[in-house]
């Protein structure tokens, strides 16, 4: 498990997923780290899904989001992973973010965007 006061990640095994909880606010090595650490559980573990709970921080800066499409993107989609979620309330001030991202990663992703999690998780059992 990775835990900052930024962000959390963990396997959830009966997904098989990568669980990426942001906290707040980050850039630079405190948005990356996470991301790569979540990668290599995909990669050790031959999971299929990402969830991003982002609804209480979530906003890129342009080098991040760089850094995202170009390093970050390429690997995971050489990976088992094909189905990303986000978890962000509709409302929530960081919606747009998330939907430029679902936009960006829908070239080689399934990218779905749900309220909760349990909404992933049916959605999980309907996918794999």
């Amino acid at each position: 498990m990775f835990n900052s006061k930024y962000c959390e990640v963990d396997l959830l095994e009966k997904e098989k997923a990568v669980y990426c909880k942001w906290k707040k606010f980050c850039e630079y090595d405190n948005y990356r780290k996470p991301l790569i650490y979540g990668l290599k559980l995909i990669q050790n573990n031959n999971l299929k899904n990402w969830i991003t709970y982002a609804n209480d921080g979530f906003e890129n800066n342009p080098d991040d989001t760089e850094w995202l499409l170009n390093e970050f993107s390429p690997k995971i989609k050489d990976s088992t992973c094909k189905n990303i979620f986000f978890i962000v309330e509709p409302n929530n001030k960081l919606i747009e973010e998330v939907i430029n991202q679902k936009r960006a990663l829908s070239k080689n992703f399934n990218v779905e965007i749900c309220n909760n999690i349990n909404e992933v998780r049916k959605l999980i059992k309907i996918l794999n």
